[in-house]
Protein backbone atom coordinates (compact mmCIF):
# COMPACT_ATOMS: atom_id res chain seq x y z
CA UNK A 1 0.00 0.00 0.00
CA UNK A 2 1.49 3.47 -1.04
CA UNK A 3 0.44 6.33 1.17
CA UNK A 4 0.96 9.50 -0.42
CA UNK A 5 1.66 13.11 1.21
CA UNK A 6 -1.34 14.82 2.40
CA UNK A 7 -2.40 18.42 1.36
CA UNK A 8 -5.90 19.51 2.52
CA UNK A 9 -7.86 20.98 0.20
CA UNK A 10 -10.08 24.14 0.11
CA UNK A 11 -13.51 22.27 0.85
CA UNK A 12 -11.20 20.33 3.99
CA UNK A 13 -11.79 16.97 1.99
CA UNK A 14 -8.75 14.73 0.96
CA UNK A 15 -8.16 10.62 0.62
CA UNK A 16 -5.68 8.25 1.21
CA UNK A 17 -6.11 4.55 1.32
CA UNK A 18 -6.40 3.49 5.44
CA UNK A 19 -8.16 1.34 7.47
CA UNK A 20 -7.29 0.81 10.81
CA UNK A 21 -8.37 -1.53 14.43
CA UNK A 22 -8.31 0.28 17.67
CA UNK A 23 -5.03 0.49 19.74
CA UNK A 24 -5.07 0.92 23.66
CA UNK A 25 -3.54 4.00 24.10
CA UNK A 26 -2.51 7.09 27.32
CA UNK A 27 -2.95 10.58 25.55
CA UNK A 28 -3.23 14.10 27.16
CA UNK A 29 -5.33 16.40 26.35
CA UNK A 30 -4.18 19.30 23.94
CA UNK A 31 -6.81 21.63 24.49
CA UNK A 32 -6.65 22.53 28.41
CA UNK A 33 -7.20 25.55 29.17
CA UNK A 34 -4.60 27.89 30.23
CA UNK A 35 -2.02 27.07 28.10
CA UNK A 36 -0.02 28.98 25.49
CA UNK A 37 -0.23 26.43 22.74
CA UNK A 38 -2.58 23.14 22.94
CA UNK A 39 -4.52 21.40 20.19
CA UNK A 40 -6.99 18.29 20.04
CA UNK A 41 -7.11 15.39 17.45
CA UNK A 42 -10.90 13.56 16.95
CA UNK A 43 -11.47 11.32 14.00
CA UNK A 44 -15.18 10.43 13.30
CA UNK A 45 -16.48 7.26 11.03
CA UNK A 46 -18.59 8.87 8.60
CA UNK A 47 -19.80 5.87 6.34
CA UNK A 48 -16.86 5.18 4.08
CA UNK A 49 -14.68 7.76 5.10
CA UNK A 50 -13.20 8.80 8.49
CA UNK A 51 -14.15 12.20 9.38
CA UNK A 52 -10.99 14.05 10.89
CA UNK A 53 -11.15 17.22 13.18
CA UNK A 54 -7.75 18.78 13.94
CA UNK A 55 -8.07 21.68 16.25
CA UNK A 56 -5.60 24.63 18.11
CA UNK A 57 -5.65 27.27 20.18
CA UNK A 58 -2.81 30.21 20.82
CA UNK A 59 -2.49 32.70 23.42
CA UNK A 60 -1.44 34.83 20.71
CA UNK A 61 -4.21 34.42 18.39
CA UNK A 62 -6.93 35.37 20.81
CA UNK A 63 -7.85 38.17 18.85
CA UNK A 64 -6.83 36.83 15.47
CA UNK A 65 -9.00 35.85 12.64
CA UNK A 66 -6.57 33.28 10.97
CA UNK A 67 -3.82 31.33 12.29
CA UNK A 68 -0.61 33.14 11.62
CA UNK A 69 2.80 31.44 11.97
CA UNK A 70 0.85 28.59 12.78
CA UNK A 71 2.51 25.10 11.30
CA UNK A 72 0.81 21.22 11.50
CA UNK A 73 1.86 18.24 10.10
CA UNK A 74 0.57 14.28 10.08
CA UNK A 75 2.32 11.37 10.86
CA UNK A 76 1.09 7.82 9.89
CA UNK A 77 2.37 5.35 11.84
CA UNK A 78 1.71 1.32 12.01
CA UNK A 79 3.17 -0.52 14.93
CA UNK A 80 3.90 -3.69 12.59
CA UNK A 81 5.19 -1.38 9.19
CA UNK A 82 6.69 2.06 11.06
CA UNK A 83 5.94 5.27 9.60
CA UNK A 84 3.43 4.99 6.46
CA UNK A 85 3.37 9.03 5.91
CA UNK A 86 4.08 12.18 6.95
CA UNK A 87 3.89 15.74 6.09
CA UNK A 88 2.30 19.04 6.57
CA UNK A 89 -0.90 19.60 6.09
CA UNK A 90 -1.55 23.68 4.02
CA UNK A 91 -3.64 26.05 6.27
CA UNK A 92 -2.42 28.32 3.18
CA UNK A 93 -5.53 26.60 1.14
CA UNK A 94 -7.68 25.79 3.82
CA UNK A 95 -10.86 28.00 5.11
CA UNK A 96 -10.10 27.57 8.32
CA UNK A 97 -13.04 27.81 10.72
CA UNK A 98 -12.35 30.00 13.96
CA UNK A 99 -14.87 29.46 16.91
CA UNK A 100 -14.64 31.12 20.14
CA UNK A 101 -10.67 30.80 20.47
CA UNK A 102 -10.27 27.19 18.77
CA UNK A 103 -8.99 27.33 15.18
CA UNK A 104 -10.77 24.25 13.19
CA UNK A 105 -9.78 22.58 10.10
CA UNK A 106 -10.77 19.52 8.85
CA UNK A 107 -10.06 16.31 6.25
CA UNK A 108 -10.88 13.13 5.51
CA UNK A 109 -9.57 9.58 5.44
CA UNK A 110 -10.70 6.58 2.81
CA UNK A 111 -9.99 2.77 4.46
CA UNK A 112 -7.49 0.18 3.35
CA UNK A 113 -6.76 -2.99 5.40
CA UNK A 114 -3.73 -2.45 7.38
CA UNK A 115 -4.09 -2.57 11.23
CA UNK A 116 -2.77 -1.38 14.31
CA UNK A 117 -2.52 2.64 12.69
CA UNK A 118 -2.55 5.55 14.49
CA UNK A 119 -2.62 9.01 13.35
CA UNK A 120 -0.36 11.73 15.29
CA UNK A 121 -0.94 15.28 14.33
CA UNK A 122 2.00 17.84 15.23
CA UNK A 123 0.82 21.96 15.74
CA UNK A 124 3.84 24.29 16.07
CA UNK A 125 3.63 28.05 16.96
CA UNK A 126 7.13 29.21 14.46
CA UNK A 127 6.61 32.90 16.33
CA UNK A 128 7.18 31.24 20.06
CA UNK A 129 9.10 27.96 18.61
CA UNK A 130 6.20 26.03 21.24
CA UNK A 131 4.77 22.35 19.57
CA UNK A 132 2.41 20.20 20.95
CA UNK A 133 0.74 16.93 19.65
CA UNK A 134 -1.97 14.65 19.44
CA UNK A 135 -2.36 11.14 18.55
CA UNK A 136 -5.32 8.54 18.57
CA UNK A 137 -5.66 4.95 17.42
CA UNK A 138 -7.93 4.46 14.02
CA UNK A 139 -11.25 2.42 14.41
CA UNK A 140 -13.07 0.57 12.09
CA UNK A 141 -16.44 1.61 11.47
CA UNK A 142 -19.20 0.00 12.89
CA UNK A 143 -21.79 -0.09 10.00
CA UNK A 144 -19.55 0.51 6.90
CA UNK A 145 -21.91 1.89 4.06
CA UNK A 146 -20.33 2.61 -0.07
CA UNK A 147 -21.13 6.16 0.50
CA UNK A 148 -19.97 9.03 2.63
CA UNK A 149 -21.68 12.39 2.96
CA UNK A 150 -19.39 15.73 1.63
CA UNK A 151 -20.82 19.42 2.42
CA UNK A 152 -20.43 21.23 -0.24
CA UNK A 153 -20.56 24.25 1.44
CA UNK A 154 -17.59 23.54 3.35
CA UNK A 155 -19.42 23.62 6.37
CA UNK A 156 -19.82 19.69 7.54
CA UNK A 157 -18.23 18.37 10.69
CA UNK A 158 -20.54 16.21 13.08
CA UNK A 159 -23.73 18.40 11.26
CA UNK A 160 -24.75 20.52 8.29
CA UNK A 161 -26.56 24.01 8.49
CA UNK A 162 -29.61 24.24 7.40
CA UNK A 163 -29.31 25.65 3.86
CA UNK A 164 -26.21 23.65 3.26
CA UNK A 165 -26.06 21.74 0.05
CA UNK A 166 -24.81 18.62 0.62
CA UNK A 167 -24.05 15.40 -1.64
CA UNK A 168 -23.83 11.35 -0.88
CA UNK A 169 -20.36 10.23 -2.51
CA UNK A 170 -20.18 6.64 -4.20
CA UNK A 171 -17.90 5.19 -6.75
CA UNK A 172 -21.05 4.81 -8.99
CA UNK A 173 -25.01 6.24 -8.97
CA UNK A 174 -27.29 4.35 -6.61
CA UNK A 175 -30.31 5.31 -4.50
CA UNK A 176 -30.06 6.74 -0.76
CA UNK A 177 -32.83 6.25 0.92
CA UNK A 178 -33.48 9.17 3.75
CA UNK A 179 -35.29 9.38 6.67
CA UNK A 180 -36.14 12.41 8.70
CA UNK A 181 -36.93 12.42 12.43
CA UNK A 182 -38.64 14.86 14.52
CA UNK A 183 -37.26 13.93 17.53
CA UNK A 184 -36.84 16.13 20.36
CA UNK A 185 -33.61 14.59 22.56
CA UNK A 186 -33.38 15.02 26.09
CA UNK A 187 -30.52 17.40 27.48
CA UNK A 188 -27.89 15.22 29.59
CA UNK A 189 -28.74 13.18 32.96
CA UNK A 190 -26.15 14.74 36.44
CA UNK A 191 -23.57 12.70 36.43
CA UNK A 192 -24.68 10.99 39.90
CA UNK A 193 -28.11 9.55 38.02
CA UNK A 194 -31.38 10.70 38.81
CA UNK A 195 -34.72 9.40 37.55
CA UNK A 196 -35.01 11.64 34.39
CA UNK A 197 -36.39 9.70 31.41
CA UNK A 198 -33.76 8.37 28.50
CA UNK A 199 -36.38 9.63 26.26
CA UNK A 200 -39.14 7.76 24.49
CA UNK A 201 -38.52 4.65 23.48
CA UNK A 202 -39.97 4.90 19.81
CA UNK A 203 -38.46 7.57 17.12
CA UNK A 204 -41.18 9.81 14.96
CA UNK A 205 -40.28 9.60 11.48
CA UNK A 206 -40.96 13.19 10.16
CA UNK A 207 -40.47 12.02 6.04
CA UNK A 208 -39.10 9.32 4.17
CA UNK A 209 -37.52 9.49 0.45
CA UNK A 210 -35.10 8.63 -1.92
CA UNK A 211 -31.89 10.88 -3.49
CA UNK A 212 -29.34 9.44 -5.82
CA UNK A 213 -25.61 9.24 -4.76
CA UNK A 214 -23.37 12.19 -6.19
CA UNK A 215 -26.50 14.50 -6.96
CA UNK A 216 -26.28 17.45 -4.71
CA UNK A 217 -28.91 18.26 -2.72
CA UNK A 218 -30.30 21.17 -0.41
CA UNK A 219 -31.78 19.68 2.96
CA UNK A 220 -34.50 22.23 4.72
CA UNK A 221 -35.15 21.55 7.88
CA UNK A 222 -33.82 21.20 11.87
CA UNK A 223 -33.89 17.37 12.50
CA UNK A 224 -31.78 14.01 12.68
CA UNK A 225 -31.71 12.21 9.82
CA UNK A 226 -30.68 9.01 8.90
CA UNK A 227 -29.41 7.66 5.01
CA UNK A 228 -29.40 4.25 3.66
CA UNK A 229 -28.55 2.47 0.49
CA UNK A 230 -29.80 -1.02 1.67
CA UNK A 231 -33.27 -0.48 3.65
CA UNK A 232 -32.81 -4.42 5.01
CA UNK A 233 -29.85 -3.43 7.57
CA UNK A 234 -28.96 -1.32 10.15
CA UNK A 235 -26.48 0.61 7.94
CA UNK A 236 -26.09 4.10 7.45
CA UNK A 237 -25.18 7.24 8.30
CA UNK A 238 -27.03 9.63 11.05
CA UNK A 239 -25.82 13.33 10.65
CA UNK A 240 -27.99 16.52 12.55
CA UNK A 241 -29.46 18.91 10.30
CA UNK A 242 -28.80 22.12 12.42
CA UNK A 243 -30.44 26.62 12.30
CA UNK A 244 -28.09 29.14 11.30
CA UNK A 245 -26.05 30.73 13.64
CA UNK A 246 -24.83 26.89 15.74
CA UNK A 247 -23.28 26.15 16.91
CA UNK A 248 -23.65 29.30 18.56
CA UNK A 249 -27.52 30.22 19.59
CA UNK A 250 -29.57 33.13 18.32
CA UNK A 251 -32.72 32.76 20.46
CA UNK A 252 -33.14 33.31 23.53
CA UNK A 253 -35.20 30.49 23.98
CA UNK A 254 -32.45 28.39 22.84
CA UNK A 255 -29.98 29.85 25.70
CA UNK A 256 -32.53 29.13 28.33
CA UNK A 257 -33.15 25.93 27.52
CA UNK A 258 -28.91 25.30 27.48
CA UNK A 259 -28.93 26.42 31.20
CA UNK A 260 -30.57 23.63 32.50
CA UNK A 261 -27.51 22.11 34.21
CA UNK A 262 -27.71 25.00 36.55
CA UNK A 263 -30.68 26.45 36.79
CA UNK A 264 -34.19 25.15 37.68
CA UNK A 265 -37.27 24.38 35.25
CA UNK A 266 -39.15 26.90 36.85
CA UNK A 267 -36.31 29.79 35.81
CA UNK A 268 -35.55 28.65 32.31
CA UNK A 269 -39.63 28.74 32.10
CA UNK A 270 -39.99 31.70 33.40
CA UNK A 271 -37.39 33.35 30.85
CA UNK A 272 -39.00 31.58 27.57
CA UNK A 273 -42.47 32.89 28.90
CA UNK A 274 -41.41 36.13 30.43
CA UNK A 275 -42.53 39.44 28.25
CA UNK A 276 -39.05 40.78 27.99
CA UNK A 277 -36.98 37.38 27.38
CA UNK A 278 -34.06 39.24 27.32
CA UNK A 279 -34.15 41.14 30.50
CA UNK A 280 -35.31 37.88 32.54
CA UNK A 281 -32.53 35.85 31.17
CA UNK A 282 -29.81 38.85 32.15
CA UNK A 283 -31.39 39.38 35.91
CA UNK A 284 -30.43 35.79 35.97
CA UNK A 285 -27.30 36.42 35.91
CA UNK A 286 -26.82 39.65 37.73
CA UNK A 287 -28.54 38.06 40.17
CA UNK A 288 -25.91 35.03 40.17
CA UNK A 289 -23.05 37.45 39.58
CA UNK A 290 -24.34 40.23 42.06
CA UNK A 291 -22.70 43.20 39.57
CA UNK A 292 -22.79 43.38 35.95
CA UNK A 293 -19.35 42.87 35.40
CA UNK A 294 -19.13 39.80 37.07
CA UNK A 295 -22.50 38.65 35.29
CA UNK A 296 -20.45 39.47 31.62
CA UNK A 297 -17.80 37.00 32.97
CA UNK A 298 -20.20 34.05 33.66
CA UNK A 299 -22.39 34.77 30.84
CA UNK A 300 -19.00 34.76 28.23
CA UNK A 301 -17.82 31.81 29.83
CA UNK A 302 -20.91 29.67 30.21
CA UNK A 303 -22.23 30.08 26.45
CA UNK A 304 -18.69 29.64 25.10
CA UNK A 305 -19.10 26.49 27.23
CA UNK A 306 -21.78 25.61 25.17
CA UNK A 307 -20.45 26.90 21.88
CA UNK A 308 -17.93 24.40 22.26
CA UNK A 309 -20.29 21.64 23.18
CA UNK A 310 -21.99 21.86 20.30
CA UNK A 311 -19.00 22.55 18.19
CA UNK A 312 -17.56 19.40 19.25
CA UNK A 313 -19.65 16.68 20.70
CA UNK A 314 -22.80 17.50 18.22
CA UNK A 315 -24.47 13.99 16.97
CA UNK A 316 -27.53 12.73 16.98
CA UNK A 317 -27.88 15.48 19.38
CA UNK A 318 -27.24 18.52 19.99
CA UNK A 319 -23.69 18.91 21.79
CA UNK A 320 -25.11 20.55 24.52
CA UNK A 321 -27.53 17.65 25.07
CA UNK A 322 -24.72 15.25 25.11
CA UNK A 323 -22.98 13.64 28.28
CA UNK A 324 -19.46 15.20 27.03
CA UNK A 325 -20.96 18.50 26.74
CA UNK A 326 -22.33 18.62 30.19
CA UNK A 327 -19.41 17.78 31.70
CA UNK A 328 -17.76 20.48 29.62
CA UNK A 329 -20.06 23.21 30.16
CA UNK A 330 -20.17 22.69 33.97
CA UNK A 331 -16.45 21.65 34.67
CA UNK A 332 -14.74 23.49 31.65
CA UNK A 333 -12.08 21.85 29.74
CA UNK A 334 -10.40 18.98 31.11
CA UNK A 335 -6.75 18.89 32.78
CA UNK A 336 -6.37 15.93 31.16
CA UNK A 337 -7.87 13.17 28.51
CA UNK A 338 -6.96 9.57 28.92
CA UNK A 339 -7.57 7.67 25.75
CA UNK A 340 -8.08 4.21 25.58
CA UNK A 341 -9.86 1.55 23.36
CA UNK A 342 -13.26 2.01 23.40
CA UNK A 343 -13.68 4.62 26.63
CA UNK A 344 -12.12 8.42 27.66
CA UNK A 345 -11.18 9.70 31.29
CA UNK A 346 -11.67 13.10 31.67
CA UNK A 347 -9.22 14.26 35.01
CA UNK A 348 -10.04 17.79 36.82
CA UNK A 349 -8.41 19.22 39.74
CA UNK A 350 -11.12 21.25 41.54
CA UNK A 351 -11.09 23.40 44.37
CA UNK A 352 -8.09 25.34 46.36
CA UNK A 353 -6.78 21.70 47.55
CA UNK A 354 -7.33 20.46 43.75
CA UNK A 355 -8.86 17.84 44.70
CA UNK A 356 -8.76 15.32 41.62
CA UNK A 357 -12.24 14.02 40.08
CA UNK A 358 -12.48 11.51 36.72
CA UNK A 359 -15.31 11.29 34.70
CA UNK A 360 -15.03 8.30 33.06
CA UNK A 361 -17.16 7.87 29.23
CA UNK A 362 -17.30 4.42 27.30
CA UNK A 363 -17.97 4.45 23.61
CA UNK A 364 -21.40 2.40 22.90
CA UNK A 365 -23.09 1.18 19.89
CA UNK A 366 -25.58 3.64 18.45
CA UNK A 367 -27.14 3.49 15.22
CA UNK A 368 -26.83 7.03 14.28
CA UNK A 369 -22.94 7.87 15.19
CA UNK A 370 -20.04 5.79 15.29
CA UNK A 371 -18.73 8.51 18.54
CA UNK A 372 -21.02 7.69 20.68
CA UNK A 373 -19.80 8.20 24.53
CA UNK A 374 -21.81 7.86 27.68
CA UNK A 375 -20.89 8.95 30.99
CA UNK A 376 -20.19 6.38 33.92
CA UNK A 377 -22.77 7.42 36.47
CA UNK A 378 -22.20 7.40 40.21
CA UNK A 379 -23.56 8.75 43.57
CA UNK A 380 -19.64 10.07 44.40
CA UNK A 381 -19.98 12.84 41.92
CA UNK A 382 -23.16 14.14 43.42
CA UNK A 383 -21.01 16.26 46.31
CA UNK A 384 -18.59 17.49 43.48
CA UNK A 385 -21.56 18.73 40.76
CA UNK A 386 -24.09 20.81 43.60
CA UNK A 387 -20.88 22.37 44.85
CA UNK A 388 -19.94 23.18 41.10
CA UNK A 389 -23.83 24.40 40.50
CA UNK A 390 -23.49 26.58 43.55
CA UNK A 391 -20.34 28.04 42.42
CA UNK A 392 -22.09 28.81 38.90
CA UNK A 393 -25.02 30.68 41.06
CA UNK A 394 -22.84 32.65 43.17
CA UNK A 395 -20.48 33.63 40.42
CA UNK A 396 -17.26 31.66 41.94
CA UNK A 397 -16.58 29.86 38.94
CA UNK A 398 -13.12 30.51 37.80
CA UNK A 399 -12.86 30.79 34.01
CA UNK A 400 -11.78 28.01 32.40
Amino acid sequence: MIYKKITILVSFTLFFMLHAMAQESLVPTGTSGGQELSCGLKVTPQGAVQQVEVSFEAQRLENKKKPDNIKVEYVLESNAKGILSEGPLDLEQAKVQKVNNTFYCFFQLGSVVDDDVSLKIIVTDEKTDKSVSQAVPLEKPGSPVEFFLSNLTDRFKNYSVEGDTIIFMANSLGPVHVIKFSQEFMPAAPPMGNNMPAGPATMQVDTVYSLTTNQPIVLKGEALYFAQSDTTTNKGIGFRVVPQGYPKFKKVEDIARSMIYISTDNEIQSIINGENKKAVLDNFWINAGGSVDVAKRLIKTYYNGVTYANQEFTSYKEGWKTDKGMIHIVFGKPAEINQFQGKEHWVYYIGKKRKRVTFEFIKRNNLFSDNHYELVRSPEYKKVWYEMVESWRNGQVNVF
